[in-house]
């Protein structure tokens, strides 16, 4: 039998997909268990799922519905897993049960008998995609949660977060369009099918190992910490807000916890003996900022002291951000550009008018 390009595709996403949901288990990595468990499950059917839909383009499976085409009901709900458990610590529920049912359902109809497969494929895009518009808003609420409680949040990996998301999105439209092709019977959902298939050999790739690399980086944020961003405020502080405000800023400034590039609303309202509630609101109501706005502003004004001062000439700017609370160069440099309109050198250069810097 002579593989075609798209035959060969799809088998070499079997094998890929086989080979990291086995090493996901017997290796241990810095994933969460639920978060490992999660994304070996999704490969584990994956690869399960094409290997049967190949044995039935090769004549090996008589055509139709088995239960391994039930898995496109479980991608999406193990998928939304994964991106909870990352970002949010979230431990499984057993409310968590009920993403089950559809699976349970056709699983039911498959063996009555009854299960159609356009039914089935209506069911799985449906699904899929509904699971995907739940990432795509979880992964926005953790942005929003990250910059109003931690001072680092701009160093958060999120080009990975994102490319997780909209890779699957792209190959979910992919997918749909081949089937809608197929079924219209009005061109050849061969070249989409192939298409596919290469960018679930990249995808799945790029996810896995990023999965692997990224979580390190990633602050998973507590129940805590999620609620603070629900909380109701009024448009303008009253006057004895605007009292805490000014003694909360007296007190940051004078102990100066910015310089703890690891610091969080937490631990501040800890320093301060204010609500954490409280200080989230006087930081976003009083100063119209986020928390990690804020924070940042302080720590630039820092960098700029040192950047200034002729005691500090020698310097390096490396040096310069880890001792301003900064822990990234591109981070700090980013928000030194955004509030500033210079580059450190630049703010240096002219601040000591030398003509070169550090």
């Amino acid at each position: 039998m002579i593989l075609s390009l798209t035959n060969a595709l799809q088998l070499l996403a079997v094998f890929q997909c086989a080979f990291f949901a086995v090493f996901l288990l017997v290796r241990r990595s810095r994933l969460d268990p639920p978060t490992n468990l999660s994304l070996s499950a999704i490969l584990g059917l994956l690869a399960v799922h094409l290997s049967t839909i190949l044995l039935q383009q090769a004549g090996r499976i008589p055509w139709g519905v088995t239960p391994a085409h039930l898995s496109g009901l479980l991608y999406g709900p193990l998928f939304l897993v994964f991106i909870r458990s990352l970002t949010f610590r979230r431990r499984l529920q057993p409310a968590d049960g009920l993403h089950l049912l559809p699976a349970g359902l056709a699983l039911c109809l498959l063996v009555a008998g009854v299960l159609l497969p356009e039914i089935l494929a209506v069911g799985v895009f449906v699904s899929l995609g509904a699971y995907l518009v739940s990432a795509v808003a979880t992964v926005h609420q953790y942005r929003r949660v990250l910059a109003s409680t931690r001072s680092d949040a701009r160093r958060i990996p999120y080009a990975w977060l994102s490319f997780a998301v909209a890779g699957l999105m792209v190959i979910y439209a992919l997918d749909l369009a081949s089937f809608m092709v197929g079924e219209a019977g009005q061109g050849d959902s061969a070249l989409l099918t192939a298409l596919r298939s290469a960018a679930l050999l990249i995808y799945v790739t790029g996810f896995v190992v990023g999965a692997l690399e990224q979580p390190r980086l990633f602050a998973g944020v507590s129940e805590e910490e999620r609620t603070l961003i629900s909380a109701p405020a009024a448009t303008r502080l009253g006057s004895e807000e605007l009292a805490d405000l000014e003694q909360l800023e007296s007190l940051v400034a004078e102990k100066r916890p910015y310089l703890d590039p690891e610091l969080t609303l937490l631990e501040l309202a800890r320093i301060a003996r204010l609500p954490a509630r409280r200080l989230s609101r006087l930081v976003n109501r009083g100063r119209s900022q986020t928390f990690s706005e804020w924070i940042n502003d302080y720590r630039i004004e820092e960098a700029k002291r040192l950047l200034a001062g002729a005691g500090n000439a020698s310097s390096t700017i490396l040096d310069v951000l880890y001792r301003a609370g900064f822990s990234s160069k591109s981070t700090f440099n980013a928000v030194f550009k955004e509030r500033t309109g210079l580059t450190p050198r630049e703010f240096r250069r002219r601040a000591q008018g030398s003509p070169s810097s550090r």
